[in-house]
């Protein structure tokens, strides 16, 4: 009799020991599950953001060219006035005495007592 109720208690041991293995494992399939669920919001998440992050490169892109445009042409009316300038020095400069007295004589002044 010791042997059957010793095989009853071995089998009962057994059997919830089963019972909790497999409720375990339900319960992590569940879990699994439920991750795999969230896992998937968050790449859509991450998905719909990296499209608008993708969009706002594209706008940054387009004015970063157009500055670089309006760089490229602010440059070129520097190296005009650059220009401009050293040939209007280069004259005054090469001017002679004659010429400068004409040049200055046009223009009008007051007379004042120092």
């Amino acid at each position: 009799m010791k042997n059957w109720k010793g095989t009853v208690v071995t089998l009962a041991l057994f059997g919830i020991i089963v019972f909790l293995i497999m409720n375990r494992l339900h319960s992590n399939d569940s879990m699994t599950t439920k991750e795999m669920v969230r896992t998937e919001q968050l790449k859509d998440s991450l998905q719909d953001q990296t499209q608008v992050l993708d969009n706002q490169i594209e706008v940054i892109e387009i004015v970063a060219d157009s500055l670089e445009q309006d760089i490229a042409d602010h440059h070129q009316k520097i190296i005009k006035l650059k220009e401009t300038q050293h040939e209007k020095a280069t004259r005054i400069y090469n001017a002679s005495d004659v010429e400068l007295l004409e040049f200055f004589s046009r223009f009008k002044t007051k007379d004042s007592i120092h």
